[in-house]
């Protein structure tokens, strides 16, 4: 039977709550997970029914709606909801535990460029710190301080993605393919192999169950039963004294169980120091080989010595050598490095 037109009572509820506390007591960190997906997907309001199911009554935390005469969603930032956010240490059991921290960010366009593939990437690998606005701008350029800041706290600002889940609306009959192929390519190909899970909303509103829509997310996904929720959200305009509603939050508890599950593990390939540091950095590398270079010369035109300028030459073929093999991935056309303009910025301070 399908568990959306299942009738659930409170003791289901709260026999799914304790198995998922028992899966919150056995995790050896607090998990981070991911919710992203498409504009106007329901992501939101699923991330506000998940810490209403996690806290026992609903908040608008996520925000939620769009604004009508830009069309654009009220979600900009990318925020980070740890439990001190969205569990109330008074009236939750085991507040202690490792309870996990849900990233919350903007909805994606059905684009798979290598923009979104960048963004992507420095999510799952925790390299946006929350309240960072994830507009077109951060595709291209990094600030220098927030770089030399994340280069030198490292883990300390952000951490990296331990679970995805991917939603998308049950009524909309369209998946977002370019931008599920990006997601799976960014969590599965790299270092690390991140669990996907996969969400449609609005189960609710569907009149008529589409199985070949369903079975097309699932594959899209690479999906099983265990990893893929259909499911209805709480609205933004329940009131907070509102009494639970079992037939909501019991499919949505035993998904998370499966989230949760501490058998479920991130592959992590052994660390290359080098890819490592080239994270950490996070910066076009020209920016990083303009800087280098600006600064060397103008050296070499203070100092005015043949000598001086021989070594400052052969220290440039050293770190060109060492940053192009930090940065196997650009190729040498791109690395615009715009020498003479530099020199030119030299001479114009002698």
């Amino acid at each position: 039977m399908d568990e959306q037109s299942m009738e659930y009572s409170e003791s289901d509820l709260n026999l799914e709550l304790e198995t998922l506390r028992k899966r919150v007591i056995k995790a050896q960190k607090p998990l981070t997970i991911a919710i992203i997906g498409q504009h106007g997907c329901g992501k939101s309001s699923f991330l506000n029914t998940v810490m209403a199911v996690l806290r026992g009554e609903y908040h608008e935390n996520a925000l939620v709606g769009n604004f009508e005469d830009e069309g654009e969603h009220v979600t900009r930032r990318l925020t980070r909801y740890p439990k001190t956010r969205y569990l109330d240490e008074s009236s939750v059991e085991d507040f202690t535990q490792k309870w996990p921290t849900f990233v919350d960010m903007m909805g994606f366009q059905n684009a798979g460029d290598e923009g979104v593939r960048k963004i992507l990437d420095s999510i799952i690998n925790g390299c946006f710190k929350d309240g960072t606005k994830l507009n077109t701008s951060l595709r291209n350029k990094r600030d220098v301080g927030d770089f030399l800041q994340q280069f030198y706290y490292g883990e300390e600002i952000s951490r990296k993605v331990d679970r995805i889940i991917f939603v998308a609306s049950a009524i909309s009959r369209e998946l977002p393919c370019e931008l599920i192929r990006a997601l799976v390519s960014q969590a599965m190909d790299g270092g690390r192999d991140v669990p996907i899970f996969g969400v449609l909303t609005h189960a609710d509103k569907v009149q008529e169950r589409d199985p070949d829509f369903v079975g097309k997310f699932k594959r899209s996904l690479g999906l099983n039963d265990q990893r893929f929720l259909l499911c209805s959200n709480y609205c933004d305009n329940i009131p907070p004294q509102e009494n639970r509603v079992p037939r909501v939050e019991v499919p949505i508890a035993r998904f998370l169980q499966q989230v949760l599950n501490p058998s479920r593990h991130v592959f992590q390939e052994k660390p290359d120091y080098v890819e490592y540091v080239r994270r950490r950095i996070n910066v076009p590398l020209k920016v990083v080989l303009e800087y280098t270079l600006f600064l060397l010369f103008s050296f070499i035109f203070t100092t005015k010595h043949i000598l001086w300028f021989l070594f400052i030459l052969v220290l440039i073929t050293l770190l060109t050598k060492f940053f192009l093999r930090l940065f196997l991935h650009y190729r040498p056309e791109d690395l615009n490095l715009r020498v003479g303009t530099m020199l030119k910025r030299c001479l114009d301070h002698e």
